[in-house]
């Protein structure tokens, strides 16, 4: 991953790792990461209502970016692979855009009260698992 890593393009490496899914840890309590990839989200606010900013608010970011004027046809391009590039930019004006997520909050218990919500359309906007 060294390679990748140190150009930007970690969103192109050929062995990834992801918390809670390569990696152990998606729902810890406490965790050790690499502070190359984390990312201050700001004081204000719930946590909570935030968390949707890391995963649908960078992948629209991207999409965003990656449009430009959207003068090309065809064009492909991948936008839920991110980069820390991407993060930073993104977490440094989403605050001053007001940007907000409507969340509706499950204990880590109701989780599968929160896939089913998903799955038979009773879930509006984004779905976040809390301790």
């Amino acid at each position: 991953m060294a390679g990748c890593e140190l150009r930007g393009r970690e969103n192109l490496c050929d062995n990834p790792v992801f918390t809670g899914y390569t990696h152990d840890g998606g729902f810890a309590t406490h965790t050790i990461a690499d502070a190359r990839f984390c990312f201050p989200l700001g004081e204000e606010g719930d946590d909570a209502e935030i968390a949707p900013w890391l995963c649908a608010g960078l992948i629209g970011w991207r999409s965003y970016r990656k449009a430009g004027e959207g003068r090309a046809l065809g064009e492909v391009v991948s936008v839920a692979n991110l980069t820390r590039a991407d993060a930073r930019e993104f977490l440094k004006i989403a605050p001053k855009a007001d940007v907000k997520c409507e969340v509706t909050h499950y204990p880590l218990a109701r989780t599968n009260d929160a896939l089913s919500d998903l799955r038979d359309g009773r879930l509006q906007g984004a779905a976040v698992l809390i301790p």
